[in-house]
């Protein structure tokens, strides 16, 4: 099991941020903690924790309880997560290619859409100490709250304003049972000119991810259009694709609602080619081993 005492040694944060916990949080996180021989865990070991969480309060990623999606959000695994975030060299590096893109863009005016544990934007605000940087999370720990409040140009706010130059959304979507809704609406809080930054996971690697959102995986550029935004391109060595909004316009919420129907429509049709195309691998993999069985070349 990891040595708690020891994990500042083993490159993680624990040792720094641990006496900003409360009880029950360390208790918790050290529970959790000690599940593991070694750190940093692997990206795995996090999601396999994450989904076990998940299964124990009892939360649904088809019907919405708002009550239970509480405590998951707001439980100390995501305090885990958290120091996963920035004790990964992939998870970290993700998070200062794109705080340096963000920082080249001269963006001054910035919210982080779902901040989590804050680490972009600590990164963003310790770099250029000029800009000003607002973050939305609706459930935040009293680590990251104080982790924010020794930076002058952070704020953590109830909701967000509007006349951002950037706003960013990493990895939140794919958690939301109204992301069409929730794209619309960061949307509106850039000004023309200003760039949206989302990094988006589609897939069902973790069961908090909500199987309604994967149709975006082929179609997130297109509703970003119709919200008056068109993709500029990626930030190198991430996932996180750059868009810019080009006009402000009055979205046509019908034209919205067909444009999700088709998505949905186009998702169940690559899907279903997918799962035809492993069908006839199989088929074909098995003729040959039988062929071979008996001797047939």
């Amino acid at each position: 099991m990891v040595d708690i005492n020891q994990l500042g040694d083993l490159r993680s944060p624990y040792k720094e941020y641990g006496h900003l916990l409360n009880a029950l949080e360390k208790n918790e996180l050290d529970e959790l903690l000690g599940q593991f021989e070694q750190w940093p865990i692997s990206l795995n070991q996090l999601w396999r924790t994450m989904d076990h969480v998940w299964e124990q309060l009892q939360c649904s990623n088809k019907k919405p309880d708002q009550l239970a999606l509480k405590h998951f959000y707001e439980h100390p695994v995501w305090l885990l997560n958290g120091l996963f975030s920035e004790a990964d060299e992939d998870s970290i590096n993700v998070r200062r290619a794109v705080a340096s893109f963000i920082i080249n863009e001269k963006s001054h005016r910035i919210l982080d859409y779902g901040g989590g544990f804050c680490t972009l934007s600590r990164l963003i605000a310790r770099e250029d100490p000029s800009v000003s940087v607002d973050i939305v999370e609706p459930h935040s720990f009293n680590v990251s709250r104080a982790l924010i409040s020794t930076y002058g140009n952070i704020q953590l706010l109830n909701k967000a304003e509007c006349g951002y130059d950037c706003v960013v959304l990493m990895d939140v979507l794919e958690h939301l049972f109204n992301p069409i809704e929730v794209l619309h609406d960061v949307i509106q809080r850039v000004k023309v000119g200003g760039i949206i930054v989302l990094g988006n996971c589609f897939f069902p690697v973790i069961k908090c991810h909500i199987p309604s959102t994967f149709h975006l995986r082929y179609t997130i550029d297109n509703f970003v259009q119709l919200f008056g935004g068109h993709r500029f391109g990626r930030i190198e060595n991430t996932h996180a694709i750059v868009y810019r909004r080009l006009e402000a316009q009055v979205v046509d919420w019908s034209s919205v609602r067909k444009a999700e129907v088709r998505s949905r429509m186009l998702f169940l049709y690559h899907e279903g080619r997918k799962r035809f195309r492993r069908k006839r691998d199989k088929f074909a993999s098995d003729m040959v081993n039988l062929l071979q069985y008996f001797g047939w070349r």
